[in-house]
């Protein structure tokens, strides 16, 4: 039951930071400590992600190494892909898994060991509480869907592949936009979710010295900007630069918006022919293990509690 007065807010609010204390309440991890690091102890379910970048600057790779980080984590994540195929997005998390090249899966000249590798990564994938949509283009029905499925997450990639159906006379982009944020943000709080979108960039970032992107910079922003409790923005130096770049082969995340906590800046190393990203801590890179293409181990959080068990739980 909802507070009613103010005085029962209160006690909740209360309540609420005596369970965080106690470690009873698990805040929402991404499964990369670098970002993790940032974010933790600001987000709670109901939360609104963007993770916004120009063309080619690898929104959909950041998206999936976050749903295999998440599914990995016990949690129930649905993408719904608007761009991509579902079969194209089930070889990059097969490559991403297995460490076997994008490349050499899609043409099919694999050795024993790259096979081997493979099988053990549909076991992994098809273990996992996480399904992938390609035939899902309106935004009602995605709502229909989260409603239906109750996801811990859900990702859609990308916001400016969706147009709703009563715009189609007299369309302003930028306010179908910021409805159609508020709509999933809606549906997020209504189903105890977090909501990631990604989001496209403008062009008037080409146009300037600092390509470095800028929350201004979100494409058809309207409300987006506004609805999003945290802003991940993508940059990768060497594609502005190529080999003039000092930066070769990383990505850069900044948070450069956290509603309820800090901003911040994490790297990682870029590694499109396996569909990863991998973190940079301390300057170095985690030890590598894998099939001789330095897959990454990466440490797996135990959730401390369901997302089931705060649906009584103040948002705050």
């Amino acid at each position: 039951m909802l507070p009613k007065n103010w005085q029962e807010k209160v006690l909740k609010t209360k309540e609420t930071v005596e369970k965080i204390q106690k470690g009873e309440i698990e805040f929402f991890r991404t499964g990369f400590s670098a970002i993790d690091e940032i974010l933790y102890g600001s987000v709670l379910p109901g939360a609104q992600f963007v993770v916004a970048g120009a063309t080619g600057m690898g929104k959909t790779m950041v998206m999936i190494n976050m749903a295999l980080q998440l599914a990995k984590m016990g949690k129930r994540v649905r993408y719904f892909s608007l761009e991509n195929s579902i079969h194209s997005i089930i070889v990059r998390m097969i490559s991403n898994l297995s460490g076997v090249y994008v490349a050499r899966i899609r043409r099919g000249n694999l050795d024993e060991k790259e096979i081997e590798a493979l099988e053990n990564a549909y076991q992994t994938l098809s273990q996992l509480d996480l399904d992938v949509y390609d035939d899902v283009f309106s935004p009602h029905e995605i709502c229909k869907k989260i409603k239906e499925e109750k996801p811990d997450v859900f990702f859609i990639d990308y916001v400016q592949n969706l147009y709703l159906n009563d715009y189609t006379v007299s369309r302003n982009r930028t306010q179908e936009v910021g409805r159609i944020s508020r709509m999933m943000r809606e549906t997020a709080v209504a189903n105890n979710a977090i909501s990631v979108l990604g989001s496209q960039l403008s062009r008037k970032v080409d146009d300037r010295e600092d390509k470095r992107p800028r929350n201004s910079d979100l494409r058809d922003s309207g409300e987006l900007e506004q609805d999003a409790d945290v802003i991940m923005l993508l940059y990768r130096d060497e594609y502005y630069y190529g080999e003039k770049s000092e930066k070769q082969g990383i990505l850069e995340i900044a948070i450069s918006k956290n509603r309820e906590g800090a901003t911040g800046y994490a790297e990682f190393i870029w590694r499109p022919e396996t569909s990863r990203i991998e973190e940079v801590w301390m300057g170095e890179e985690y030890e590598a293990d894998g099939i001789d293409y330095d897959e990454e181990s990466i440490e797996e959080f135990e959730p401390q509690v369901s997302l089931d068990d705060l649906k009584d739980i103040v948002n705050f």
